[in-house]
């Protein structure tokens, strides 16, 4: 069989055109993780200059969002009640019969009033000190309601990308030979236009042991439409990099297939991109992929998420 590393390198990518290393290293995992963020982590420079609150804030999962947004909203106002308590209660009531948990209540809460500016007017700040504490919270309160108003918009503008990918790459009978297959579908109800699709085959090389990398040229690599699955096709031809190829080398050589997928979101009027990648070991070799979309009785296209995973055996010549 003929050495399918010696495969011309008219089609090689270079790191520099990739942006990733040709270095091998035995203990790196995959190149770009399966949520689409890159294998990579930062060291050696002080950690304000690598985070940026905004964009920690924007980025967050909404779920942890929410609870630092609570969190911060209760740590404020336990401040400020705090300091309304140091000042003296009297201060704020003239009543000073009432137990120190339930002074700290009062004072909680006529922090939150004065926090968002609500100020019921049954408690009210009495003497100067008082007087300036509130003062300086009604402010803040102004600030950090400008500031979230910020957030929660630059959190609703973003486009909100939902690519699912099958969970395999295969290899499948193809034209009376055979292709590396997977398939992809957008989630959302939004429309995904001018949709194109870029994938980079990578593997260890014995002979240097150097990564390199290969683009891969597809059977179709853009569509002006996105409103089914799509299975990204590349044929394994004599021009391909897969040619000589087979199940065992891989493995061996670590390959890891990756996927760039770029289009329009039609809501946000913005360009999305979406990234994944398949090792070696997600790579099925003799498979095919099941249809996951019919037509019901009412003449509509019905596409089945839950199906895009479902593949059977076949032989391959």
């Amino acid at each position: 069989m003929k050495n399918p590393f010696s495969h011309s390198d008219k089609k090689h990518f270079f790191d520099l055109e990739l942006g990733l290393s040709r270095k091998n290293d035995r203990n790196q995992k995959r190149i770009i993780e399966k949520d689409g963020r890159f294998n990579v982590k930062r060291v050696g420079i002080s950690p304000f200059k690598i985070y940026n609150l905004y964009h920690i804030l924007t980025t967050l999962h909404w779920f942890y969002f929410t609870l630092v947004l609570l969190a911060s909203y209760l740590l404020v106002n336990t401040l400020f009640a705090a300091s309304y308590l140091f000042i003296g209660i009297e201060g704020l009531l003239s009543d000073s019969t009432l137990s120190m948990s339930e002074q700290f209540w009062e004072t909680f809460f006529f922090s939150s009033q004065t926090l968002t500016t609500v100020g019921y007017g049954r408690i009210s700040p009495l003497g100067m000190a008082a007087n300036w504490i509130a003062m300086i919270e009604s402010m803040l309160g102004l600030l950090l309601f400008a500031i979230l108003t910020g957030l929660l918009y630059g959190r609703f503008s973003k486009p909100n990308i939902n690519i699912e990918y099958s969970h395999n790459a295969i290899i499948a009978p193809f034209n009376e030979g055979k292709a590396l297959m997977f398939r992809l579908a957008n989630v959302r109800r939004n429309q995904l236009i001018e949709t194109e699709i870029k994938v980079v085959f990578s593997y260890i090389d014995p002979d240097n042991d150097s990564r390199k990398y290969h683009g891969l040229e597809l059977n179709t690599s853009k569509i002006n439409f996105f409103p089914l699955n799509w299975t990204i096709v590349h044929t394994i031809d004599e021009d391909s990099p897969l040619h000589d190829w087979e199940e065992k080398e891989f493995k061996n050589c670590d390959v890891e297939i990756m996927i760039l997928v770029k289009g329009h979101d039609d809501i946000y009027n913005q360009t999305i991109h979406s990234r994944n990648s398949y090792r070696s070991q997600e790579i099925l070799w003799g498979r095919r992929f099941l249809p996951m979309y019919y037509v019901d009785d009412e003449g509509r296209t019905m596409l089945e998420l839950d199906k895009i995973d479902d593949i059977e055996k076949v032989k391959i010549t």
